[in-house]
């Protein structure tokens, strides 16, 4: 296992909020674009990769496309697999680093949504994006959510920054510093609930330009199609708060 904070930095406190800090309106947002311009059906599998609760995982499942979610946090895992039970839902859960995965080449549809591909270290990325490829069938596509690539991160990098945001019972405080070799931010984050109790953990935005992601996507056999900040609607343009990748296998 890799030494990177990242594959730690989920568990604890942070679980209770991160679907606070999604807002389930972006998330709708994407299921509907997902359907609408992927045209999946029963026949066509899709692999969520760092699935977390399974946001994206269980709404497609709904529709009855069949999901593969992954991801290295048992609770989260438990909990998808009591809904995808209870619904009787078309979906696999798989407890596992993202980076130890055995992939099966089935799936016409990958995703890796909610910034979690810039947690994956240079040396890590192309083992990941390798997984990535041998999941997906000849012209299956490869779907990335980001805020944290160059192109947005070093626009106001808040290097030094510490901010404080209020989440439901607990105090989620960050304090930013800008790192190189290889370029990075690195985030000290402390959780607090409303008895005191605290988490403090380190967590690790690996910065990527769009260049650099394009020549690591065809390194794996993916082709870049486009980068959009709004999907299906605006091309991303330098400082937009998020990116949207999209690549295909060939």
């Amino acid at each position: 296992m890799s030494a990177n904070p990242n594959h730690h930095y989920f568990d604890g406190f942070y679980q209770l909020i991160w679907q606070q800090i999604i807002p389930p309106a972006l998330t709708q947002k994407e299921v509907e674009h997902i359907l609408a311009h992927f045209q999946l059906n029963a026949t066509t599998p899709v692999l969520d990769l760092m699935c977390g609760y399974g946001r994206h995982a269980l709404a497609l499942a709904t529709q009855g496309i069949p999901v593969t979610a992954i991801d290295n946090q048992p609770s989260y895992i438990d909990q998808i697999e009591t809904q995808a039970t209870e619904q009787n839902l078309p979906l696999t859960a798989i407890c596992s680093n993202a980076l130890d995965w055995n992939p099966i080449p089935q799936h016409q549809l990958a995703l890796c949504m909610g910034n979690s591909l810039n947690f994956f270290s240079p040396a890590e990325l192309p083992v990941f994006l390798q997984k990535v490829s041998a999941s997906l069938l000849p012209g299956g596509y490869f779907w990335i959510n980001s805020w944290s690539i160059s192109e947005i991160a070093l626009q106001d990098p808040l290097d030094g920054e510490t901010l404080t945001t209020q989440l439901g019972d607990f105090s989620h405080t960050n304090t930013f510093h800008l790192k190189t070799d290889p370029l990075r931010i690195e985030i000290e984050s402390r959780i607090e609930d409303a008895k005191g109790n605290r988490e403090e953990k380190l967590a690790i935005d690996y910065l990527y330009s769009i260049p650099v992601l394009s020549d690591a996507l065809k390194q794996a056999g993916l082709d870049l199609l486009v980068a959009e900040s709004i999907p299906g609607k605006r091309s991303f343009e330098k400082g937009d708060p998020r990116v949207y990748i999209l690549s295909q296998k060939p």
